[in-house]
């Protein structure tokens, strides 16, 4: 597990990795396009050039909020007197980007904390009370929300997850004028988990690698073991995640503007 800036140090040595089969990884694929898309500096990969195996999550992603806090609805968010805190691994994560959307297009004040060394010490810094809240996925704040020490108020999805029913998706909530933010951060998050590796894999061995990944996926015994430890699977292939790419790259471009607001150094 390769630490830093949110995935952004890991991404650069799985792309500039020998293009022999040998070295795959697993992406951050909604923070490595928001980093592309804002030529952040580090960047030293281009998603669109690596070779994809495959997708295997696209999880909604949720803003929880600490027990003690003092909101349960987006609309409390909303009414605030003051500024929201939230936790968040990077400037250049997707955590971090994903909040400072939200935030705009369903307009609350909020300020990020960023520099803990991954999702779980971000996490306790919301179970704390060190800071109001976070974004993240749902895999990652699931079991905390199952114990009760953070609590879930809004998904990024396009439709509710069947766990967590109660919890309405931004697109249920966001003005009309808005909506095209949101529709643009949730597209991006559609790029979820996925399974690369460096350009220029020779086709034989990154189609023994695809049909390997896909075997993976669709085996009963890998799916119950995910089932148990509460984290879900939504496989795509690595060819329809080359077109994916594109299509992330294309919706992120219209929130760059956001983004790049997002990530200025005060």
């Amino acid at each position: 597990n390769v630490t830093g800036g949110g995935g952004l140090t890991g991404t650069n040595k799985l792309y500039a990795a020998p293009a022999d089969g040998l070295t795959i990884g697993v992406v951050n694929g909604g923070g490595m396009v928001f980093n592309q898309v804002l030529d952040t500096p580090g960047v030293q990969f281009d998603l669109a050039r690596m070779s994809w195996l495959g997708r295997i999550v696209a999880e909604p992603h949720v803003i929880g909020v600490g027990k003690s806090a003092p909101f349960y609805t987006i609309d409390d968010l909303q009414q605030a007197t003051r500024t929201i805190v939230f936790s968040a691994t990077g400037m250049g994560s997707d955590d971090y980007l994903g909040a400072a959307v939200i935030a705009k297009a369903l307009g609350f004040p909020l300020r990020q904390v960023v520099g803990f060394e991954g999702s779980s010490e971000a996490n306790l810094a919301v179970i704390k009370g060190d800071v109001d809240g976070t974004e993240t996925t749902l895999g990652t704040l699931l079991p905390l929300i199952k114990s009760r020490d953070i609590r879930p108020i809004l998904q990024i999805a396009l439709e509710r997850s069947s766990q967590l029913l109660g919890v309405p998706t931004a697109l249920e909530v966001v003005s009309e004028d808005k909506k095209d933010m949101i529709v643009a951060i949730t597209n991006t998050f559609a790029f979820g988990r996925s399974v690369g590796g460096p350009p220029g894999i020779p086709k034989a061995r990154l189609r023994l690698l695809r049909e390997a990944l896909d075997k993976v996926f669709h085996d009963n015994d890998f799916i119950q073991e995910l089932e148990k430890r509460g984290r879900p699977v939504a496989p795509l292939g690595g060819e329809m995640m080359e077109q994916l790419i594109k299509d992330c790259m294309s919706a992120a471009e219209k929130i760059k503007p956001i983004l790049k607001k997002a990530v200025e150094k005060k």
